[in-house]
């Protein structure tokens, strides 16, 4: 008798962005069972039917502002208390139209690079993190000494996404 497989997840962030949406489009057609991570939830919901009809995947979402400086622990927060193995992270990088502000690409970045250390230790196998540009190509992995951005509030959050009614893992107004 075989073990019973336990069920692993892959998460894909700014899977709002069209390299984001072909690359989880891509996993899903090869049977993963999806993470949408995405800062906009009315769109992270179409994208994750879409996939869920045209690949008969499970998908779940996730919207959070990645530039909220504690976002990355909030993610992985929200992945134990569901218990949500991973077994893979593929990190857009320059996907979405608001990377052409500098500031907020920076930010973007900087939360990225904390996702990816905070996310390293539930990995199910090392080296499962992939990076991939606004190109769709593979990138370097980003120098370890790049200063992090600092963090953006909630209504620079809200102005900078047209959408300030979608529900988003944000910090509390102080």
């Amino acid at each position: 008798m075989y073990p019973e497989r336990v069920r692993t997840w892959t998460l894909v962030t700014d899977a709002i962005s069209e390299v984001g949406h072909r690359r989880a489009s891509s996993l899903a057609a090869r049977g993963k069972d999806l993470i949408l991570l995405g800062d906009m939830q009315s769109l992270l919901a179409e994208r994750a039917a879409e996939l869920r009809v045209v690949h008969d995947v499970d998908v779940r979402t996730l919207a959070v502002d990645l530039t909220d400086h504690d976002a990355a622990g909030r993610v992985v927060a929200w992945l134990r208390e569901r218990d949500l193995p991973l077994d893979g992270l593929v990190s857009v990088r320059g996907g979405s139209p608001t990377s052409a502000d500098p500031v907020r690409a920076r930010q973007l970045e900087a939360g990225l690079d904390a996702l990816e250390a905070a996310l390293a230790p539930l990995l199910q196998a090392p080296g499962t993190v992939q990076q991939v540009e606004g190109s769709g190509l593979p990138t370097r992995p980003p120098p370890p000494d790049r200063p992090s951005a600092p963090p953006r509030s909630r209504a620079e959050t809200a102005r900078g996404h047209g959408d300030p009614s979608a529900a988003r893992i944000s910090t509390p107004p102080p």
